[in-house]
This record gives structure tokens, C-alpha cells and sequence, in this order.
């Protein structure tokens, strides 16, 4: 399941929930990062729902969505800047140079294990 929010042409910013059968084949998923053990799906969910989607804010883009779930989730903000700085490294080394590539399972870091897993 992919939870997320998209600025559509006609309607604004909308909250998304999307059943898809590989999420680490998404041309639009940059990285995968493990943040935390889930305990409660449910009231992780309920956290993706209830994250306010913003209108008419030019500096309100789907990733400041994705920060402020993540503050409401961590309730400490560091997860934002570990998730910015792994894929700008990644970025760097060239891991999203070719735009295949993008098709191409992900992997996911780790943050627990601070180890880089391979699909």
C-alpha cells in the first residue's frame, strides 16, 4: 500500500491510498527507509488520514506531508533529515542518474541496523 499526497491539476493537494503489487517498483520512489518497528498498523494509518493536506501554500509540497507524519509518528523530527541526507548521497553516487533505474526495486536502509539491504 502506498499512503501519500499529490497536487492534481484541477483539485489541489489530495491524500492518496494506493494497493500496489510491488511497492519497491514505483518510478516515483526514490529510497526506502525503515524508521520504526510498527506496532499498531492501525494507528499508523489513522496518523496518515488525519496528517492535514495543505492548500494554497506554495512552499507546501508532498514531502513537507511526509515530515510532518513522520514528527507525529517520532514526535522528534530527526527522521526527515536521515531520509534527506540517505537519498542525497544516493543521488550523488548516481543512483538516480538513469531513468530506468527508477523502475527498479529499491533498497531499503535500515536505520535500526544502519546497513543498506538489497533486494
Amino acid at each position: 500500500m502506498r499512503y501519500h499526497v499529490k497536487n492534481h491539476p484541477t483539485q489541489g493537494w489530495m491524500y492518496e491510498e494506493i494497493d500496489l503489487d510491488d511497492v519497491q517498483s514505483t518510478a516515483r520512489l526514490l529510497a526506502r527507509i525503515v524508521v520504526a518497528k510498527i506496532k499498531d498498523e492501525k494507528r499508523l494509518i489513522e496518523i496518515f488520514r488525519t496528517t492535514p493536506v495543505v492548500q494554497n501554500d506554495p512552499n507546501w509540497r508532498c514531502r513537507t506531508w511526509v515530515a510532518d507524519v513522520l514528527s507525529r509518528i517520532a514526535e522528534d523530527g530527526k527522521i526527515e533529515a536521515l531520509a534527506r541526507d540517505y537519498v542525497a548521497k544516493k543521488t550523488e553516487a548516481g543512483r538516480y542518474a538513469n531513468a530506468a533505474d527508477l523502475l527498479l526495486p529499491k533498497p531499503t536502509w535500515n536505520m535500526f541496523e544502519e546497513k543498506e539491504i538489497v533486494p
